[in-house]
């Protein structure tokens, strides 16, 4: 059979040039498309490295002083106001947790970031940049974001050492950087953080995704030992609680009651929604534009192999009918024309991404950047090689569904037709 493929390839070879150079451009423009694709979606699926199905951002503003509910003496409690609308907050039934977080260091997918540099004290040769997470112990912030601990730890043990802005916990691929490891405390430099020149790490948390679309990247959480002027709360409500019943009952009876000194409580939003409008909304258009050509060259590709073989059905009619007149079966005749749609799909294939990999070697491949070129945990994305292979299969078995849908349906009905019908104009 696969010698009969190539004979009828090659007998051919005039007719189906011009189909084989398409397949080609095909292979080449939508590795190029399919790529981003691949990349954006598997960073995207990858699990933030904490748990976000239930919480909610409680936002907190401040009367404005031509406010008739300014009062100026309330300026010199603000700080401990903030803690006493967390505890009304924490109060609310179906509420589990409840905790304060600076507005610009407060949780991932923020709208702003502040990063900064670790250098191993002892070895300055090892660093590792990352994000700061500023939270105030005893407020169950962990608890709140649902930050788990590494498997070895309890959340206590990991995050208990932490006393002061001076002790930090960091994620596991940035103590991979700094120490290889996870033998804690170990002693550090901070290169940008407050005026801090060093501090010492007591504790590891498992890696987390600052923005959706981006891989793990380091995190340091550094305590804080009393909220901001401008914090928010975050909340998690109880498991089992609908989330969205809650912020409706939330803005219905709570919002109007919230307020203490010159805060009150303006509104409530979804932490998903959050993540996902300043994570991946962003993102989402550039991603989008790529899925919708890699649909118009497929489907493009789709229809001139359809078009091509229904142009050739009269001359492969005869063929079809020789064979069916020497006792060939129809599934043998379609394993045939869809056996010749393979192999030149998988020529094509083979020769567009040699082109492309030779493109690909001197212009580099496509990765998600983190911000401040942070470097992000180790995954596939990494090696040059892994990544082409990916790819170039992903491709491969798209192309080869493409072209061997286009060929079935005229491929069908040509194995249908009696012999004496084909073989009537000879």
């Amino acid at each position: 059979m696969f010698k009969m493929i190539l004979k009828n390839l090659w007998a051919r070879r005039w007719r189906n040039g011009w189909l084989f150079a398409e397949l080609i451009i095909v292979a080449v423009v939508a590795w190029n498309v399919i790529d981003p694709i691949i990349v954006d979606s598997w960073v995207v699926s990858q699990p933030m490295g904490f748990e976000t199905n239930r919480v909610c951002m409680v936002n907190i503003v401040t009367y404005p002083k031509a406010s008739p509910q300014y009062k100026a003496e309330n300026d010199s409690t603000i700080i401990d106001d903030y803690m006493r609308l967390r505890d009304a907050v924490r109060r609310i039934d179906g509420v589990e947790y409840a905790t304060v977080v600076p507005r610009m260091l407060n949780i991932p997918s923020t709208m702003r970031q502040i990063g900064t540099t670790f250098i191993n004290e002892q070895n300055k040769e090892n660093k590792a940049a990352g994000y700061i997470m500023a939270y105030m112990p005893g407020t169950d912030y962990f608890e709140t974001m649902g930050i788990k601990p590494l498997p070895d730890k309890t959340l206590q043990e990991t995050i208990g050492g932490a006393l002061s802005e001076k002790q930090f916990i960091i994620t596991e691929t940035a103590a991979k950087m700094l120490f290889g490891g996870n033998r804690l405390p170990q002693p550090v430099i901070n290169a940008q953080w407050r005026d801090t020149t060093t501090a010492e790490v007591v504790g590891v948390l498992p890696d987390m995704k600052y923005r959706l679309n981006f891989r793990p990247t380091p995190m340091f959480f550094v305590p804080m030992l009393k909220p901001e002027d401008t914090s928010l709360i975050m909340l998690r409500v109880r498991d089992g609680v609908n989330i969205n019943t809650f912020m409706e009952r939330f803005r219905d009876n709570h919002i109007a009651n919230l307020q203490i000194g010159n805060l009150y409580v303006s509104s409530i939003e979804d932490y998903d929604s959050y993540i996902y409008d300043y994570g991946w909304g962003s993102a989402e258009k550039g991603y989008n534009m790529h899925i919708t050509l890699l649909i118009f060259f497929f489907l493009s590709l789709g229809l001139g192999v359809t078009g091509a073989f229904w142009l050739q059905t009269k001359t492969r009619r005869n063929d079809v009918g020789v064979m069916k007149a020497y006792g060939a079966h129809k599934w043998q005749i379609m394993r045939m024309l869809l056996g010749e749609g393979a192999v030149l799909t998988t020529a094509a294939w083979l020769i567009g991404c040699f082109i492309y990999w030779n493109y690909a070697r001197l212009e580099g491949i496509y990765s998600e950047i983190p911000f401040a070129g942070l470097k992000p945990a180790p995954s596939w994305l990494d090696s040059f090689s892994l990544h082409f292979c990916i790819t170039s299969l992903v491709l491969y078995v798209v192309m080869l569904l493409v072209v061997l849908i286009g060929i079935y349906i005229p491929a069908r009905n040509i194995s249908r037709i009696l012999p004496t019908e084909a073989l009537r104009d000879e």
